[in-house]
């Protein structure tokens, strides 16, 4: 007996498969009707609803801004972006000349 035959004699020790952290769905009443029919309309509405809701929710955004900026000044803040010399604690971190004395472009 040599060691191949020991190789083809013994079977593979299978791996247990971790288990599922959620329950699998049971499939519902409309199912059978539903699923092919998502299948189908998804790549159709996907980009079209994508672009709708971006077209919505822009000027929402931009309305929603107008709204906090006005409150912020009625509150006595500023509404305007600091410049990066007058944050807090200085200049941002990064940003300087990347080297091998100074891989992350820290400082000068």
């Amino acid at each position: 007996m040599s060691s191949e035959d020991d190789a083809q004699r013994t079977p593979p020790i299978p791996h247990p498969q971790p288990p599922s952290l959620t329950p699998p769905k049971a499939a519902g009443l409309l199912a059978p009707l539903g699923n092919p029919l998502g299948e189908v309309l998804q790549p159709i509405l996907k980009p079209t609803v994508g672009s709708l809701t971006g077209a919505i929710g822009e000027p929402a955004g931009d309305a929603l801004r107008s709204v906090q900026v006005q409150a912020k000044r009625e509150k006595g803040y500023e509404d305007e972006e600091k410049p990066e010399s007058e944050w807090w604690g200085g200049k941002a971190l990064g940003g300087g000349k990347v080297g091998g004395g100074n891989p992350l472009g820290l400082g000068k």
